[in-house]
């Protein structure tokens, strides 16, 4: 996905996005991209700085954290980025031109060579930041019994843990049973 910065300089860009995720370089461990990425992106033109806002979509695959059973949702991102035309390496000035790396770095701002845009990379990273951190089937997903493994929201199991001990390991047993001596 490549942009010309010239026909940016002429007008703004409309671009429908529809790509496989592989060409995103989309992955993640415990997380498969079974769908097309798609949305509506606008690039235009501001002094030497392009802006790109718009969204993005996508569907993944993974399992419920409780209950292990496969699962499928939607992410979305929203894009605003903007890029600065990467400032040229001299010879003295390497230093300042770290500086300036790290200080764009700290503003968030993405680069562009020469005359050439590629929002591969930060397209890639918008949609990985949504990843779930704690992907479940259903907010009141009931996951596993810890005795037998049977799936709780499927009905309760067989085994003699009551509902109000699922969960509640050996350390928390213990703990209930200390009890300090008051002086």
């Amino acid at each position: 996905m490549r942009i010309s910065v010239n026909d940016l300089r002429k007008s703004p860009l409309e671009m429908d996005v529809d790509v496989p995720p592989e060409n995103l370089h989309l992955a993640a461990e415990g997380f498969s991209f079974p769908a097309h990425v798609t949305g509506h992106v606008r690039f235009q033109m501001v002094n030497q700085r392009i802006l790109a806002t718009g969204s993005l979509e996508t569907a993944i695959g993974t399992s419920c954290v409780r209950c292990l059973v496969p699962i499928e949702m939607e992410i979305g991102a929203n894009v605003e980025l903007v890029f600065e035309k990467r400032p040229l390496i001299e010879e003295g000035d390497e230093k300042a031109a770290l500086d300036a790396e790290w200080e764009a770095g700290s503003r968030e701002i993405d680069y562009y060579d020469e005359d050439v845009l590629d929002p591969t990379e930060p397209f890639r990273q918008l949609l990985t930041l949504e990843l779930p951190g704690y992907p479940l089937c259903q907010k009141d997903c009931r996951g596993l019994c810890p005795t037998c493994g049977a799936d709780l929201n499927q009905g309760d199991c067989d085994c003699e843990t009551t509902s109000s001990t699922i969960g509640e390991t050996d350390w928390k047993a213990r703990l209930k049973g200390i009890h300090l001596n008051q002086e």
